[in-house]
């Protein structure tokens, strides 16, 4: 007969409650997960039931859903964004990132704000609005040159949209015979001359001259140049801002003998000098 002893009972005991609660534990995980995958998955809770789209003028919404899709499929959870699918709100981003974007360079900005209650998004869009043209030129300088190409540019200068060339100065339009083959989405300038050059175009806008062309030559000597129908050739420097040139071009524009002038200069930085 074998002698068991007080210690083995307790041991065996001890063994049997740990297998029992790694059991049980086991289960209620296995059962937590099971319901959160069938609240996740398959449950209504989660389904979108509308879509709603807000400022998108010029971009159909399928285009925007599009690229939804793609960022849903193509980001870090996309295997996650995947298994879930499209129809599910936890699937969907709270934005598009700039990188979605470039597909189409018209949208600025595109946010989700998502109702749970209502199990409903709503999709809202800002749009680039024209502030002027940016056309490539074929040949690096001559007055009989034509455009190649045109775009509409935003207040952020990127380049949007396609554009027909136009004449006149209804439309505020740079000739550029200095940069070729700037695709859409890209800016009109690099990052260190975009103030300087928006700064020129308030000027030109404020001063009420007739201009004929305004017109980049070379960028290399960071400056423009632009042409009044009736008056000087002005130019500009891109390395400092313009603003300060208004109240002296005013100051020119109002006397009499402003189109016997042949330039002004402001390429010095708070001076100008004309002829």
């Amino acid at each position: 007969m074998k002698d068991i002893s007080l210690a083995a009972i307790k041991e065996k005991r001890k063994r049997r409650r740990r297998y029992v609660v790694a059991l049980a534990t086991f289960f209620a995980v296995y059962f937590v997960l099971l319901g959160a995958e069938w609240i996740i998955l398959k449950s209504p809770f989660f389904r979108i039931q509308t879509v709603t789209y807000q400022g998108n003028a010029t971009v159909p919404s399928s285009d925007i859903s599009a690229l939804f899709t793609g960022a849903m499929l193509h980001g870090k959870w996309g295997w996650v964004n995947a298994l879930l699918g499209s129809g599910n709100m936890l699937s969907w981003p709270d934005e598009l990132a700039s990188a979605d974007l470039v597909f189409n360079p018209v949208l600025k900005s595109v946010s989700v704000e998502k109702d749970y209650t209502g199990r409903s998004l709503t999709i809202t869009t800002e749009e680039r609005t024209a502030y002027g043209m940016w056309c490539d030129m074929d040949q690096g300088s001559g007055t009989t040159s034509t455009p190649s190409g045109c775009n509409w540019f935003d207040k952020d200068g990127v380049m949007f949209k396609r554009a027909i060339a136009a004449t006149g100065g209804l439309i505020l339009t740079v000739h550029d015979y200095s940069q070729h083959n700037l695709g859409l989405g890209s800016k009109v300038l690099p990052d260190e001359f975009l103030a300087n050059v928006f700064s020129i175009f308030s000027v030109l806008q404020q001063g009420d001259l007739n201009v004929r062309e305004i017109r980049l030559n070379n960028l290399a000597l960071q400056e423009m140049e632009v042409d009044t129908y009736e008056g000087p050739r002005l130019y500009f420097s891109l390395r400092f801002p313009s603003d300060n040139d208004l109240a002296a071009l005013k100051n020119f524009t109002e006397k009499p003998g402003f189109a016997n002038l042949q330039y002004l200069d402001f390429r010095v930085e708070n001076r100008v000098y004309y002829r």
